[in-house]
């Protein structure tokens, strides 16, 4: 067993603290978005349903929102997306999130389906689940987190995985059993098995 803790900003770029954080907004105010402006929930009884079946459902959607400039600030599209009220979660195939925290920085997510609470404060992403981030205006290449299970707590600013997790930027590579991220504290996790490679940075000899 092992256990691998590091400050994120002190081993890796400073851009990369921010890798779940546009996540987090975007997952958040598209939940509240899609519960709250359903007509059918607004009228529905207070007491919930015994069973697990959907209000309402949409197809093959995509929510944006923009700047007062008219610049794109979030993008999330799914194939379908379902609310339940005995449980007020909804649960989103195929979900693909694009957001952009800086006209220079984007944060991508993607996966099979996407859990999310009524406020957007636990959001659980299941089934090929990758989040990117990348700054286009610096050469590094983007920074990769894939995971078969993501779940982000945006209210603690906390991403974890309790099953294995790939963190990678071009050939440098972290893998591990499970992960836990605190944006507050800028420390990343790994527990179990911890196995790492990073790419040597070449040398620039100064002239005699």
């Amino acid at each position: 067993m092992a256990n691998w803790r590091q400050p994120w900003g002190q081993a890796y770029n400073r851009a990369t603290v921010y890798l779940p954080v546009a996540l987090m907004a975007v997952l958040a105010l598209a939940t509240y978005w899609l519960i709250h402006s359903t007509p059918s929930l607004m009228s529905a009884s207070p007491s919930r349903p015994v069973r697990h079946i959907a209000d309402y459902s949409l197809q093959d959607f995509t929510i944006s929102t923009y700047a007062p400039e008219g610049r794109l600030l979030h993008r999330l599209s799914g194939q379908s997306a379902h609310h339940f009220p005995d449980s007020d979660t909804l649960e989103i195939e195929t979900v693909r999130v694009k957001s952009f925290p800086s006209p220079t920085r984007i944060t991508q997510a993607s996966a099979d389906k996407a859990l999310s609470n009524r406020d957007g404060s636990d959001v659980r992403l299941m089934g090929n689940a990758v989040i990117s981030n990348e700054d286009t205006d610096k050469p590094n290449p983007p920074w990769i987190l894939e995971g078969e299970a993501l779940e982000i707590f945006s209210n603690q600013q906390r991403l974890q995985s309790d099953l294995p997790v790939v963190l990678k930027q071009g050939k440098n590579q972290f893998t591990g059993d499970r992960l836990h991220y605190d944006h507050l504290s800028s420390v990343v996790e790994l527990q179990g098995r911890v196995h790492g490679t990073l790419q040597a940075t070449p040398t620039t000899k100064k002239a005699p």
